[in-house]
């Protein structure tokens, strides 16, 4: 308490920097709520017409990984299998 009041200068600093601090952070969750709401419509949109699957078609379409996948080069050329 001695420190603040043979230095005023650096309470007022202080205080003005946690205010910084603060609007910053409450600016910052601000912007990564909207953007999480942004992805979360964007997710949204893209399964709206999709119909919802069984569980027994999901557990089979999520333990069936043995198709394996092929995939092409630039040049149309197929790499691997």
């Amino acid at each position: 308490m001695g420190d603040q009041l043979s230095h005023p200068k650096r309470a007022i600093h202080n205080k003005h920097y946690m205010e910084f601090i603060f609007i910053h952070a409450v600016f910052a969750s601000d912007r990564i709520l909207f953007a999480a709401g942004t992805v979360s419509g964007y997710f949204a949109a893209l399964v709206r017409d999709q119909p919802a699957l069984s569980y027994e078609t999901m557990k089979h379409d999520i333990d069936n990984y043995s198709e394996s996948s092929i995939t092409y080069l630039p040049e149309k050329s197929r790499l691997g299998k």
